[in-house]
């Protein structure tokens, strides 16, 4: 289980953060990764917390809304033309939100009121979830769909980010990303 509890998430580096999580399962992309933060909200915070993943065609805007005992992530389905990838980017960046305000889970309500120091954070840490789940995948072909090129990955990223989010595309285009070693 990750240590998270000896300094608050958001005061740690996402890449950092990310890496914790994304290491814990090579079977699963991000099924596992959210039992484990469901399971350090628990350990830190001696409550149980669901994390929900709801996805329908109706839901047009992906957000996360915190309850008492759970939060909801509504993911908005990406059209079949669209690569999968912006889909998983986005629901790490939704898991993003979460960690980043594990320590005031019953304060925030939902993360569309985001500032966009927490927005920065979420994104990069989507793109390090992404990039650590993937080195975790090379060795396995049946889910190596799963596996993306770094550079591949922050296009993908920084070309979603100048349609959705343009201030927070400011911000990242000239960013250097974790890299993380073979």
């Amino acid at each position: 289980m990750p240590d998270i509890s000896s300094e608050k998430a958001a005061h740690q580096s996402p890449e950092g953060v990310a890496h914790k999580f994304g290491i814990v399962e090579r079977r699963n992309f991000f099924a596992h990764t959210i039992r484990e933060i469901a399971l350090a909200i628990l350990q830190t915070q001696h409550r149980h917390y669901q994390i929900l993943t709801i996805m329908r065609d109706e839901i047009t805007v992906t957000k996360t809304h915190f309850r008492e005992s759970c939060c909801e992530i509504f993911v908005a389905p990406i059209p079949e033309d669209k690569n999968e990838s912006r889909l998983r980017l986005t629901l790490a960046h939704e898991l993003g939100h979460l960690i980043y305000n594990l320590e005031q889970l019953d304060e925030v309500t939902d993360s569309s009121k985001a500032h966009l120091e927490e927005e920065i954070w979420a994104w990069k840490f989507a793109y390090a979830l992404a990039i650590v789940k993937s080195r975790e995948h090379k060795t396995n072909k049946d889910i190596g769909k799963f596996v993306y090129d770094p550079r591949q990955l922050q296009a993908i990223l920084l070309s979603h980010l100048k349609d959705k989010k343009p201030d927070v595309h400011e911000v990242l285009k000239d960013s250097t990303f974790a890299v993380f070693p073979d």
